[in-house]
């Protein structure tokens, strides 16, 4: 599905926002890079807890 849409649709990433997404990509490699939801909050929120 992701190779179709890099050929048709020419999309530049995939953005991973449910939960098991990650989990069902891992390991994949895929045309185009993926951004993780959960894993971009998770870092935002580890940084915010660093700067207090």
């Amino acid at each position: 599905m992701v190779g179709r849409m890099v050929n048709d649709d020419k999309i530049g990433g995939v953005i991973l926002s449910c939960t098991e997404l990650p989990l069902a990509f891992n390991g994949l490699q895929l045309p185009v890079e993926t951004l993780d939801a959960m894993e971009i909050h998770i870092q935002k929120l580890v940084k915010m807890i660093e700067c207090k």
